[in-house]
Order: structure tokens, then C-alpha cells, then sequence
């Protein structure tokens, strides 16, 4: 973990608008530069997210080099190949890493390609990554790189709190790259105005910012797009996120829109017109309550999620969430926003 003069933190209150805070967490420790941005409707929020990113960061950055990594698979362990994840098989077949099934607790092996979150350059995508809270140093697993010995604790009940909301992370993803590359079905658009804090819109619209919304149907639970731009359509930041009504979706979406904007990840005005040209009229946006998104993703994807638990530098837990069957797994097919999804 960094030491305080290694690490950079800087809150960056009102640098989107006034009832958005954002937060720039910066770690400059062994010779790399490591950044993560957040928003959140208080700088409490938007710090503890963007603590939560840069921890995951940094523990896959880890996990990439010398550090400690997700165990080796067993011969006992169910094999899984790319072929699973994506119908192209496009990645080789390397070294097994473990993974637990997310609803059995089984064992898998999966291709290391698969299990680990790289090119760490591209870790934009944080789609299926969580992180527990911080431990005490020196309370977390043994080492558990790939070959060494097996550790006891990482199971996924040491994880459970994280899978739930992750995998809903997973299956919003998966909904928006899925459209992209084939604009059906089409969208029901959301009035922001009814759904997000009357503060955030009075002070979006001081700043020339244009909020909209759109929303998939025909689904068990509710994924909502989020864009953000300034000048017609220009600079968008584009955000997506799952929940279990409308206004919890578009909350989560609308951060993470501001978010990507912070970070430079904008894209011009095609995409927001496809979204404008695929809206149906007239339909009213039900509310659908989930109590198991593991459940959802099993019987989206015919394959229970799997869990792939790495050990933080400050002791805590982070997991990587594996779905097979995801579009998240596949290689890009369209052009598609370049945003964190």
C-alpha cells in the first residue's frame, strides 16, 4: 500500500457542477502513475468510490507482476475454456486460475486470459470488479500466487457481499454492448427531471449541461443509459447501470456519465443520435423489484457467475466477476461509446 507521500489525493469538489462532487485519487508508488475518478452526490460518496477504484487498480496491478495473485486450479476443479466466455474463441488457451461458482461455491478453472483484468491500460471498463472495505494490513490471505499453495480463505463467502452488485454491473453491460451492436430493442426515454434531485438539475442547467435517459424493456430488472453533453450533443459522457426501478438505475448511470466525462472518455454526437432514433413513445417504465442479480445472470447467460477473489494491498478483498456468455467477454464487433460502461 502507498505511503501517504507516495499517494495523491485530491478532492475535487464542484468540478462537475454544484450538487456533483468529484473525486481524483492519484497513486505515483513504484514508478507508475495510477489514477481513478468518481463521482458521487456528496464528496464523501464520490471519495469513498474512487478510493474503492484505485484499490482495485492497484491490486491487479499487483497480481500482474510479482504479487499475490488468484490460486492455481486443482485437478478437482470443473474446467472451463475461452470458448465458454466467448463464441469466437479468441483468447488461447493458457495457465488455469480458480474461480467459485457465485451460486454452488464450486470450484472452476478458468484460462488465465479470462481470469485476470487485463491490459491493465484498458481497466476503463469496470464492469464486474468490487472491492471490500479496507482491513487492517497483515489480516488478508496468504500469498496465493498462480502455482503457489491454495489459500483456505478465498472462498466466496468471504466475498458474498460484493457478487450481488457486481453481477448487476455485469448484466447492464451486457444489455448496452449487445445494443450496440444491433440497436434492438428499442428504448423508452426517462424525463431526469422526475427522477434526479431538483438541486442537480438546476445546477446542470446553469452549467449548460443536458441530461438524458434512456431505458431498455422487455427485461426482468431495469438498466438505464445515462448521457451528459454540453453544445448539441458534443462531448458526451455516456454511463449504464442496473437497478431495480428507474430511479435507483438512473442515480448510479448519471455518476458514472459525469464520471466519464471527468476522464476525458467523450464521444461525439452518432451515438446519441442512434439512442434518439430507437426511442418508443407512450410506454411507462415498471418498477422491478430483484432480490438474487445472481440468479438473473444464470438465467440470462444459462451459466451461474463465477467469482475470482484477489487479495487487496491493505488486506481487504477484491473480486473479479466472470459471467459466460457475456458480450463483456467478447472482442469489440461496432464502434461503440468509449466510456466506462
Amino acid at each position: 500500500m502507498s505511503s501517504p507521500r507516495q499517494m495523491e489525493r485530491q478532492m475535487e469538489k464542484s468540478l462537475v457542477c454544484g450538487s456533483v462532487h468529484g473525486a481524483r485519487l492519484t497513486d505515483h508508488a513504484a514508478g507508475r502513475r495510477i489514477t481513478a475518478i468518481a463521482c458521487g452526490f456528496t464528496a464523501v460518496e464520490a471519495e469513498a468510490s474512487a478510493a474503492g477504484l484505485l484499490r482495485i487498480v492497484q491490486t491487479f496491478h499487483r497480481a500482474a507482476g510479482d504479487g499475490p495473485g488468484p490460486e492455481a486450479a486443482g485437478p478437482g476443479d470443473r474446467p472451463l475454456r475461452a470458448g465458454d466466455f466467448a463464441p469466437e474463441a479468441y483468447i488461447g488457451e493458457g495457465p488455469a486460475l480458480r474461480a467459485y461458482g457465485a451460486s454452488s461455491g464450486r470450484a472452476y478453472g478458468v484460462p488465465a486470459e479470462i481470469a485476470l483484468p487485463l491490459p491493465l491500460h484498458a481497466t476503463r471498463h469496470t464492469h464486474g470488479l468490487a472491492g471490500t472495505e479496507y482491513q487492517a494490513p497483515g489480516s488478508g490471505p496468504p500469498d496465493n500466487r498462480p502455482g503457489g499453495r491454495p489459500s483456505s480463505v478465498a472462498s466466496i463467502e468471504s466475498v458474498a457481499s460484493l457478487v450481488g452488485p457486481t453481477v448487476a454491473d455485469v448484466l447492464a453491460a451486457d444489455i448496452a454492448v449487445r445494443w450496440w451492436q444491433r440497436p434492438r430493442p428499442r428504448l423508452v426515454r426517462l424525463a431526469p427531471r422526475r427522477l434526479l434531485p431538483e438541486s442537480v438539475m438546476a445546477v446542470s442547467d446553469a452549467h449548460g449541461l443536458s441530461v438524458e435517459a434512456f431505458c431498455w424493456l422487455q427485461l426482468p430488472f431495469t438498466v438505464v443509459l445515462s448521457v451528459i453533453h454540453a453544445g448539441g450533443g458534443a462531448a458526451a459522457g455516456f454511463g449504464v447501470a442496473a437497478g431495480s426501478g428507474p430511479r435507483q438505475a438512473l442515480r448510479a448511470a448519471f455518476l458514472r456519465a459525469h464520471a466519464a466525462r471527468l476522464a476525458g472518455w467523450r464521444e461525439g454526437g452518432p451515438h446519441l443520435d442512434l439512442l434518439r432514433l430507437n426511442v418508443q413513445r407512450g410506454l411507462a417504465v415498471p418498477r422491478r423489484p430483484v432480490t438474487d442479480w445472481v440468479e438473473q445472470a444464470h438465467r440470462r447467460f444459462g451459466h451461474e457467475p463465477l467469482v475470482v477473489p484477489f487479495a487487496a494491498p491493505d488486506g481487504g478483498r477484491v473480486v473479479k466477476v466472470l459471467c459466460p456468455g457475456a458480450a463483456v467477454h467478447h472482442p469489440p464487433s461496432v464502434a461503440r461509446p468509449d466510456c466506462p460502461l
